[in-house]
């Protein structure tokens, strides 16, 4: 789950991808990016906030 300052939209998706790129070659896993904003299902937000660890911040 991601949070970005505000961005122009075709930033935006520039950044995002490039982002999940970038980590996935680090841990050599698949990556998946969600927007903070688009998880609207409390319970599924819940699981995400109790397991949710800060890479990092600016």
């Amino acid at each position: 789950m991601v949070e970005f300052q505000p961005i122009e939209p075709g930033d935006l998706v520039r950044v995002s991808f490039g982002l999940e790129q970038q980590l996935a070659s680090i841990t050599g896993k698949s990556v998946d990016l969600v927007m903070a904003d688009a998880v609207r299902n409390p319970y599924v937000r819940r699981t995400i906030e109790a397991s949710k660890q800060l890479i990092d911040e600016v």
